[in-house]
């Protein structure tokens, strides 16, 4: 019987950081998230936010940022 080899992996290790960004005026998840190239599905997942949710202004917001290991 053959044994399975292990497939060797493509990607890059990524290590994910957070930065904070504090919500201004007028500002919606979309702005913020299209400024920090990040989804607003990870936004939402990351601040633990609803659809519905409403940003505020001060409110402080985790931005994930990834970066490559070494």
């Amino acid at each position: 019987a053959a044994t399975p080899v292990p497939k060797a992996r493509s990607r890059a290790r990524v290590r994910h950081a957070v930065v904070t960004h504090r919500v201004k005026h007028g500002q919606t998840l979309t702005h913020i998230a299209h400024a920090h190239r990040v989804s607003v599905a990870s936004l939402r997942n990351v601040n633990r936010l609803g659809k519905r949710s409403v940003l505020r202004p001060g409110q402080r917001l985790r931005i994930p940022v990834a970066e490559n290991a070494t």
